[in-house]
């Protein structure tokens, strides 16, 4: 099955109503970034062409459009929630790690994310063992920020954590159940 044919069995039914929580969600994690927001906009209002125009990012993470996947492995709510995950970590929002990195690549990596600042002051007054991993340190540095800003994963179902750092309004505003604090 190609890209076109499979395209029109993974959209047969598809409502851009059903996806707004992937706008919502982005919306309050990118703090209506534009560039974020005109992509994923894209994405929800014409899924064809997004996914004719990323091809190779889902590629990237052995998903064959291309080709066309076999239609009962993916829906179309979970090839935008991927889009989301990707639009966020192309423009600074989101930083994807593998839960076993070393102490050293998760505060970098930290460090280059756009809401980077809602936490520096924190980060020097926290004692992190690099003995740990990844989950221990943002429970750690969550109970530092008192609730008021929250280190945050986008459970993709795998061993690697989109992490993104947002405000506690912000992440109050997020309706979809996989962006949690850690």
């Amino acid at each position: 099955m190609g890209f076109t044919q499979y395209m029109d069995e993974l959209l047969e039914d598809y409502d851009k109503e059903e996806h707004e929580d992937i706008l919502e969600t982005a919306r309050a994690i990118s703090a209506d970034d534009r560039e974020v927001m005109g992509q994923l906009g894209l994405a929800v209002s014409q899924p064809r062409t997004y996914f004719k125009d990323n091809m190779e990012r889902f590629d990237e993470r052995g998903i064959d459009l291309e080709a066309g996947e076999d239609p009962d492995e993916y829906d179309a709510d979970e090839l935008l929630f991927i889009a989301m995950v990707d639009e966020l970590e192309a423009h600074g929002y989101s930083v994807e790690l593998d839960w076993k990195c070393e102490l050293a690549d998760f505060l970098w990596s930290l460090e280059q994310l756009k809401n980077y600042h809602l936490i520096a002051d924190v980060i020097p007054t926290v004692t992190l063992d690099e003995n740990k991993d990844i989950e221990v340190w943002g429970e750690a540095l969550n109970a530092a920020l008192g609730g008021k800003v929250h280190v945050c994963y986008i459970d993709i179902e795998s061993d690697s954590y989109p992490i993104t750092i947002v405000t506690d309004e912000a992440f109050a505003a997020i309706p979809i159940p996989m962006v949690m604090s850690m």
